[in-house]
């Protein structure tokens, strides 16, 4: 049953589809009503601005909804095997071991033993900041576990000190108690979604990894060297035939560090991409004062235009992203982050449940679920 809390929320997307974009209160309730038939939750109408009549019906049936994600997941998530992309410590080692591109793996930080890939088993405080001293600078730290960017640091060094993102100085001792806490992001061990890990006693891994920079043409668009990410979805037929259903790109904007978008939270950009060049066709952005998401054209820091841009090494993404598809079955469906480098494309992580909104797929939602159903067994 709906909420007050949506049906304020379904209000103020019907009252801005009648004033910002002057559509007729008829017509703009039948298609909430169709919309919310389709699984839409009013908060994904209001957010992603699907009241809109410029947006045409043909676009709005190739939209995955949250609820249309879980049904997918159901038919295509096999619970044994989400530690593969879930766990970073293992999706990293996994990915090495077939000879998959990743940034470099130095060690994975864990109690009471964690592991260096020279052969250490660090596990005192003492011998962790022996191995933080011997790193190649820079790096990445993050929960091995985590979601959505958060907990995230970089360092690089300066003398005795690490650096990190912001351009505070840590000691090595500090850097310490900074992954110890970094740990407590692993959100991924608890109940946090519909398909978490459920560890018992929860997870302490960090993993600490090389830290890559953007493709030049992509730090040119954006303005910095920060990773901005593709977004690809990939689904397994049941002939073991992988295809991409969608792709977009994640563009970092103001002072973010990373290009995690949050349905727009972060001030970061989402890009919806064409599936076979790797040219941006649409661009969204948080509107100031609004509880939504509005198209743009341009960057607003470096103010290139962004509708048209063609992603470098875009076949060598779309290589990547079918390859490990077809490596990571029986799981059928998986939202991959590939970065673009300066030498080339690098798989960052692999998402079961990965949001792709307002990124339309390649082909209607209904038709996938009529496809893909419900195994019997499961």
């Amino acid at each position: 049953m709906p909420t007050l809390k949506s049906a304020v929320v379904a209000s103020r997307a019907i009252r801005r589809a009648t004033g910002v974009h002057r559509a007729g209160l008829a017509a703009t309730l039948r298609r909430f009503a169709w919309l919310y038939r389709r699984d839409f939750s009013p908060y994904e109408i209001e957010l992603y601005d699907l009241l809109d009549p410029a947006l045409p019906v043909e676009r709005l049936e190739r939209m995955m909804s949250r609820q249309k994600l879980i049904e997918m997941d159901e038919r295509q998530v096999v619970p044994s095997y989400l530690c593969l992309t879930s766990d970073k410590a293992v999706f990293y080692t996994y990915c090495e071991a077939l000879g998959f591109p990743i940034p470099r793996l130095y060690a994975v930080f864990d109690h009471p033993h964690g592991r260096t890939f020279d052969g250490r088993t660090p596990a005192t405080r003492d011998e962790w900041c022996a191995v933080f001293a011997s790193l190649p600078a820079p790096f990445v730290v993050k929960p091995a576990l985590g979601l959505r960017g958060l907990g995230v640091g970089a360092y690089r060094r300066d003398g005795e000190r690490f650096i990190d993102q912001d351009g505070v100085a840590l000691t090595v001792e500090e850097l310490y108690d900074s992954t110890v806490a970094r740990a407590e992001q692993n959100l991924f061990a608890g109940d946090y979604s519909h398909h978490s890990l459920g560890l018992d006693g929860g997870s302490r891994k960090v993993v600490v990894q090389q830290q890559l920079f953007a493709h030049p043409v992509i730090a040119e668009l954006s303005g910095t060297s920060s990773l901005s990410t593709c977004r690809v979805i990939t689904l397994v037929d049941q002939g073991g035939q992988p295809s991409i259903l969608g792709t977009a790109l994640r563009i970092v904007a103001g002072k973010n560090f990373t290009d995690n978008f949050r349905r727009g939270a972060t001030g970061n950009l989402w890009a919806s991409l064409d599936v076979r060049e790797g040219r941006i066709t649409d661009v969204y952005a948080p509107v100031a004062g609004a509880a939504c998401l509005g198209q743009i054209v341009r960057h607003p820091d470096t103010g290139r235009e962004l509708v048209s841009f063609e992603v470098p090494c875009w076949q060598e993404v779309r290589t990547l992203a079918l390859g490990l598809a077809s490596a990571f079955r029986p799981q059928g469906m998986i939202v991959w982050d590939i970065a673009v480098t300066g030498s080339g494309a690098v798989v960052v992580e692999g998402n079961v449940g990965g949001n792709m909104l307002p990124t339309p797929m390649e082909r209607p939602i209904d038709a996938l679920l009529g496809e893909h159903k419900l195994p019997p067994d499961r």
